[in-house]
Order: C-alpha cells, then sequence, then structure tokens
C-alpha cells in the first residue's frame, strides 16, 4: 500500500521535473503551505496583527487618501524578511516597480480580470492605492523572470495592509473591494491557498446593500468575480467551505446573459451553483437550452462541455463508492465521451476569434473527464492525448499540476477501482498544501 508521503514526494517530483522556474511551490512543507518558497507565511485576514516594521510608500507616490495606508504610529508588520537578492533590488525599486506597473497590457490575472473593467476601474486604482499597486505589482513580478523574487514581498505588504484595514473596519472603499478579489486570483495563478479571502470579500460585498449589487458596475463585477470563483466543483483541496455566493448575491439580480469572465450563461451558471447545495441538479441540466443567443456558433459546444461536465460530477457524486453497475458505467462513458468530442470540436476548429481562445478555457470538463476513465481503455487513451494536447497549447502551472495530480488518481485506482476518484483528486491536492482552482 502506497503511503501519502510516497504519494506527495511523486506529486512535487512530477512538478519539478515539469517545471523547473516554479517548483519551489513543490518541496514546501506540506503542513504548513507558506507561500512562495516559505518566504511569507500564510495570512489569515481574521487574526490579530502585530504591529512591527512600518510599510514605506512607494518613492514619489504618496497615498490618495489615509485609508489608502495606515497611520505612521500604527504600523504594519511586513512578515518576509529580506534576502539578499531581495536586498539588492531595493536600491532599483522606484525603477522596477515603474517597469513593472508599464506592463499592465499583460495583466489577465487568471481570467477573473477581464478587459471590461481592467482598463477603466483596475488601472486607475492602482495610480491613486497603494494597496492595489502591490498585488497588481506581486502579479506582475510573478510572471516577470526578472522580478520574480518580488513577488513574496510585495504579496506580503498587500496581504498586510488589506489585513490591517479589514480589522478596522475600513471595507467601504472601491480599493479594498478589488484588492479583495485580486488576493484572490493572484493566490490561484501562483497555487497558493485562496478561499480564506472569500470571507471578507463576501462581507465588504454585503456591506454596499443590493442597491449597489444591482447598479454599481464595479460592485456588480466584484459579486459576479467571487461568485465565479466560489462555484463548488471548481476547485480541488478546498479547505473553506463553499460560501453560495453565486446562489445568494448572484442569481437573485436575475441578469441573464452571458457572464463575461466564464463565457458560460447566468442560466447554466445559476444550476451549477446548486451542486454544493445537496440538490440533484440532473432534471435541471437535462432540461436546460441556452436562453440566449450565441455570438459564435463556438459557444454551443463550449456551454455543452460545462453542461455535461457538471451532469458527470453530478452522477459521480451519488454513487456509492463500490456498487457502480452496468447502466451507471455506461452512463459515465457515454459523458465523458461527449465532453471529449466538445473539446476535441473546439481545438481543431480555426475560426476561434475570441480574445481567450475558447479551447484554452476547457481545463474543467478536460480534468473532470479523464479523471473518471479506466486504465487500459481506448477512452483513457483518447483523453491523455487530448489533455497532453491542452498541455502543449496552453501550459500553466496549475495544468500541469492538475496533470500530476490526475496520474496519482489513475495508479491508485488501477489498483483499486473502488475508490472515488473525485474524493482521491481533493486528497491529494489537499496534502500538498494548496487549492486548485480549475480554470
Amino acid at each position: 500500500m502506497r503511503t501519502r508521503e510516497a504519494t506527495l514526494r511523486r506529486l512535487r517530483e512530477r512538478l519539478a521535473k515539469d517545471d523547473q522556474t516554479d517548483s519551489g511551490r513543490c518541496g514546501r512543507d506540506v503542513e504548513d503551505s507558506p507561500i512562495l518558497n516559505g518566504s511569507v507565511p500564510e495570512r489569515d485576514v481574521n487574526e490579530s496583527v502585530t504591529p512591527s516594521t512600518p510599510i514605506a510608500h512607494p518613492p514619489n507616490k504618496a497615498p490618495a487618501c489615509s485609508a489608502a495606508t495606515p497611520p505612521s504610529t500604527q504600523p504594519v508588520a511586513v512578515t518576509a524578511e529580506k534576502t539578499h537578492e531581495d536586498a539588492a533590488l531595493d536600491s532599483n525599486d522606484e525603477e522596477a516597480e515603474a517597469s513593472l506597473l508599464n506592463a499592465y497590457g499583460q495583466l489577465r490575472l487568471c481570467r477573473t480580470l477581464g478587459e471590461n473593467l481592467l482598463g477603466t476601474k483596475v488601472v486607475p486604482l492602482s495610480e491613486t492605492s497603494w494597496l492595489v499597486a502591490r498585488v497588481c505589482l506581486a502579479y506582475q513580478a510573478y510572471n516577470t523572470p526578472s522580478h520574480r523574487s518580488r513577488f513574496s514581498h510585495y504579496l506580503g505588504q498587500a496581504l498586510d495592509l488589506y489585513k490591517w484595514r479589514l480589522q478596522r473596519g475600513q471595507i467601504h472603499d472601491d480599493d479594498m473591494l478589488v484588492t479583495g478579489l485580486l488576493l484572490c486570483t493572484v493566490s490561484i495563478s501562483t497555487l497558493l491557498l485562496w478561499t480564506i479571502h472569500l470571507s471578507g470579500l463576501e462581507t465588504m460585498i454585503t456591506e454596499r446593500g443590493p442597491t449597489a449589487m444591482q447598479h454599481d458596475s464595479l460592485t456588480v463585477w466584484v459579486v459576479e468575480g467571487a461568485g465565479l470563483l466560489d462555484l463548488p466543483g471548481a476547485t480541488l483541496g478546498r479547505r473553506n467551505p463553499c460560501r453560495r455566493i453565486w446562489s445568494r448575491l448572484v442569481a437573485p439580480l436575475a441578469r441573464g446573459g452571458i457572464e463575461p469572465v466564464s463565457g458560460l450563461p447566468r442560466s447554466l451558471l445559476d444550476i451549477i451553483a446548486k451542486l454544493g447545495e445537496g440538490q440533484n441538479v440532473k432534471p435541471q441540466l437535462l432540461d436546460w437550452t441556452p436562453d440566449v443567443k450565441a455570438e459564435h456558433s463556438l459557444q454551443y459546444p463550449f456551454w455543452e462541455a460545462f453542461r455535461l461536465t457538471i451532469l458527470l460530477a453530478q452522477h459521480a457524486s451519488r454513487e456509492v463508492s463500490g456498487s457502480s453497475d452496468n447502466v451507471q458505467s455506461a452512463e459515465t462513458d457515454s459523458l465523458v465521451m461527449r465532453i471529449l468530442s466538445c473539446v476535441k470540436m473546439l481545438r481543431d476548429t480555426t475560426d476561434d476569434s475570441f480574445q481567450i481562445p475558447l479551447r484554452d478555457c476547457v481545463l474543467w470538463p478536460l480534468f473532470t473527464a479523464a479523471l473518471h476513465t479506466d486504465g487500459g481503455t481506448s477512452t483513457r487513451t483518447l483523453l491523455t492525448k487530448e489533455y497532453q494536447a491542452f498541455l502543449d497549447r496552453r501550459n500553466k502551472l496549475v495544468d500541469r499540476t492538475a496533470w500530476s495530480i490526475l496520474q496519482e488518481v489513475w495508479a491508485r485506482r488501477d489498483m483499486n477501482s473502488t475508490l472515488h476518484p473525485l474524493e482521491l483528486a481533493n486528497e491529494f491536492t489537499y496534502d500538498m498544501g494548496i487549492e486548485l482552482h480549475l480554470y
């Protein structure tokens, strides 16, 4: 019998082999799960802050208002200790930060920041809010090899200041609302624990009241972004339970149409959000048809891939481990192959004019379908080939990590087919000290 330690060692070795650049995440202690190579420990936005080192403002850039930074008499701790490389970079902070902030054309933050409000809201906020600037700098530093050593420094500053302001009730400012969402998305893209930020984010959203959630564009954008991230089944190894943000705060708005970040009809997202509420959503999924006209014919197989994925997740969750009969097995195989057909159709098209190609937005369907295949079957072979094509094309850290977890699940289930694949995937991810969002 494989031990948990051996399993985790293999997972880390696979990640280290697949991505030498980002392998620092893989060797960290599983229980402590520190941020990026252990340089910044996890921050709990609800824990007390011990003042120590003041946070300095960026050179020649004063805060827009007193709420943007804590008073100098009440400093915030920056827990990260400076490395030798950090100290060397300090002398060129202004130049380095200017370079990173000028790279906003590359800023995407896990697709949660679409084109709609990035230029009109977030970038202007980064110019007036030191807090938003820190989070944006952290993300840009992580994606800029020459500045990657600064990632934990910027993120640590942002986390400390964000927590400081939360504890003092400074929750009505736009920069705090944006930062709450950015912390989630930056953490997701770098395989850090992120669901801990949803509580503070939800509090800020609800404090704005129903009028803002219906009419304020920034609030609507953030609440939908938080609702998408919080969807049940979309995150492996989740530490904090689903807060049902979509069902409680987004669905009642009855906005209809296509949600721009996910590219899915909101009516389908309303059903997906019910997956974690103990409801049998199968009848609703079977009856669902698009209530909005697609802008491009490719959107139909894209939507169908997600509808079938939730059907498969619902079907698998209601199976009794070890008691699957031939009818259940046939239904699983049918759903897997239909998902594969949709994904392959998206991959083979030459007419995908979306800014982010739809074929690059199918990790959740692809992973779920592959998860429910049996060893030695043609279905497993086809899903392996399709996943490899996805990796060759998109090749994000989350994709490679999900592939490593998938291989471990396959290996375990090939020895004992009664083990539930999704439970295994969640267990492996949890033990790695990460939360893996299948975006």
